[in-house]
């Protein structure tokens, strides 16, 4: 079943089973409710800290049953980095008050699901590599070199293709094993369509989407799952993995071949406007005063005219109470 087909599925069937009531219900506690990326994570739990404790200081952003005076006196976001296509089917569903996406939404499928969606962040998918004896940054690929790897055409570290690129570097004659998101990812969606403009094969046999069929390669779930699978250490195999996920989680070596990734926030319409008063807020403060943090984890924060944009956005497309 297509994505968008899925997704008014899950929304028609949220339709008939959730009523008002009970969805309010569902996120009727102070704190903000999230799910999807596990891309975005890292960013949005730090921003989430500090957004706690500058509401603590006194904040002028008042959360919802904390009390006008009073800061609130649990976490002030519930985040589940479950995945985009997860991400999507919360939202969808009216289970979160918020979705986090590496892949935009189209405006006819926003429409038809009754959602709205914005840039929050940018960072860059990369490569990364556990092979004995190579340091950060030591290895290089290209594109379509990558592209050949994933593909299974390339199954030796000591090819010659990723010795050309690599003059000098000494590459053992060992397997390559690689590792990929098994769930519906927006960092496959990045990857893969990055694959798919340097490589017409790939296009062709694979293509992108937030699930692939993946040629080989071993499956895990989110980008930790996928980043633990790399840095173990096997003994008894000696396996050598390469990866592709967030820039945080590059512990080992980098490929100067990244892939720029967007993180966009869905948001349903006609929910209580006190709570989305609350998820606007939380997401001010993020843009306003996050761009540190968001740097200090390898992240691009937005430009500021960009963020002037989704606000004036949020304005004409979505009602916030105070």
């Amino acid at each position: 079943m297509k994505l968008l087909k899925l997704l008014v599925a899950i929304a028609a069937l949220a339709a008939i089973s959730i009523s008002p009531a009970g969805a309010q219900e569902v996120v009727g506690s102070a704190a903000i409710t999230g799910a999807g990326s596990t891309f975005a994570y890292p960013i949005i739990s730090k921003w989430s800290k500090g957004y706690q404790h500058w509401l603590a200081g006194g904040g002028e952003f008042p959360m919802a049953g904390s009390g006008l005076d009073d800061p609130p006196a649990g976490p002030v976001l519930d985040y589940e980095p479950i995945g985009s296509l997860a991400g999507m089917m919360r939202i969808s569903d009216g289970a979160v008050d918020f979705g986090a996406s590496d892949m935009p939404l189209k405006s006819e499928d926003l429409q038809k699901l009754g959602l709205i969606q914005f840039p929050l962040v940018i960072g860059g998918a990369v490569a990364v590599v556990n092979l004995e004896g190579v340091g950060p940054g030591q290895i290089k690929f290209t594109g379509p070199l990558l592209a050949d790897i994933y593909l299974g055409k390339i199954r030796k570290w000591s090819d010659a293709a990723i010795a050309a690129v690599n003059p000098g570097l000494k590459l053992p004659d060992a397997d390559i094993v690689l590792v990929h998101r098994s769930d519906g990812s927006g960092t496959t969606f990045n990857f893969t369509n990055y694959l798919s403009k340097v490589s017409t094969e790939w296009r062709e046999k694979v293509g992108f989407e937030l699930i692939v069929p993946w040629p080989t390669g071993l499956g895990a779930k989110g980008n930790k799952g996928v980043a633990d699978t790399v840095c173990q250490d096997e003994e008894l195999h000696r396996l050598r993995r390469i990866y592709s996920g967030p820039p945080e989680q590059a512990q080992l070596c980098l490929t100067p071949e990244s892939v720029v990734a967007t993180v966009f926030v869905l948001m349903r319409k006609g929910v209580s406007s006190l709570r989305t008063r609350n998820v606007l807020n939380f997401f001010e403060w993020s843009l306003d005063r996050g761009a540190k943090e968001a740097s200090s984890l390898g992240y691009v924060p937005l430009p500021k005219t960009l963020v002037t944009q989704v606000k004036d956005y949020w304005a004409k497309n979505l009602k916030a109470g105070t």
